[in-house]
């Protein structure tokens, strides 16, 4: 059986991104996973505006990859839910 992993932001959360590339990963994984992403670039590093108002979803392959997306993404400052 597959884990779903649930996630939403009711407020935009902002990254500071100040590595090479890092802005582009970021908007990559975060534009899969379907959510809204502003991007700014200034003062030597770039801010990204990510949006996921609405309830989105992931299913992954085992209950440990799920837990340690869900930690991720409530680290990033997501609202989560799991489900088996």
């Amino acid at each position: 059986p597959l884990e779903v992993v649930q996630f939403k932001t009711t407020e935009p959360i902002t990254i500071h991104a100040h590595q090479p590339g890092e802005a582009g990963q970021l908007q990559i994984m975060y534009g899969a996973l379907g959510c809204v992403i502003q991007s700014n670039k200034h003062g030597g590093h770039t801010d990204l505006k990510i949006q996921c108002p609405e309830w989105m979803e992931i299913t992954l392959p085992t209950h440990d990859i799920a837990h340690k997306w869900q930690e991720f993404l409530k680290g990033a400052g997501f609202e989560t839910k799991h489900s088996h």
